[in-house]
């Protein structure tokens, strides 16, 4: 729609698929443009294994956006974009925005971050849970 003059977009945001997308759209790519680098992304290209069972390094996936956005920092977009992302360890939602100090290429790759479930990960997962219950539970 933006393309036939039908919307002029003047903020963005988004988390996951929709960060990656509005980041390319912020970075000033048509959304025509965007299609040929995202469908080329495939598992292999993000399939590298970190140091915990169940966890990726995401390096590679990082390396994707950097080398495909049209810009790396958040105060060269064309449109002004906000990112989501998920912190774990304080269960709250962050969103990263010019000022943050964060180049455009990791906050969309922190907003695309998934632990990939294996009996490991969800075990980590679930004592940070229950250590951070007990704590509130000291607390009060």
């Amino acid at each position: 729609m933006e393309e036939e003059g039908l919307l002029n977009v003047t903020h963005v945001s988004g988390s996951s698929a929709g960060a990656l997308v509005g980041g390319f759209l912020a970075a000033g790519q048509k959304p025509s443009e965007m299609v040929d680098p995202v469908l080329k992304i495939r598992r292999e290209d993000m399939w590298d294994l970190g140091a915990f069972a169940g966890l990726l390094k995401g390096q590679k996936f990082h390396g994707i956006l950097k080398d495909q956005l049209l810009v790396q920092n958040f105060e060269d977009t064309l449109i002004p974009i906000g990112v989501c992302s998920y912190d774990i360890l304080k269960f709250k939602t962050n969103v990263i925005t010019n000022g943050c100090n964060i180049d455009l290429a990791t906050a969309i790759h922190a907003s695309c971050c998934v632990l990939v479930p294996s009996i490991i990960s969800v075990f980590i997962f679930l004592l940070l849970c229950l250590s951070r219950c007990l704590f509130y539970l000291l607390l009060s």
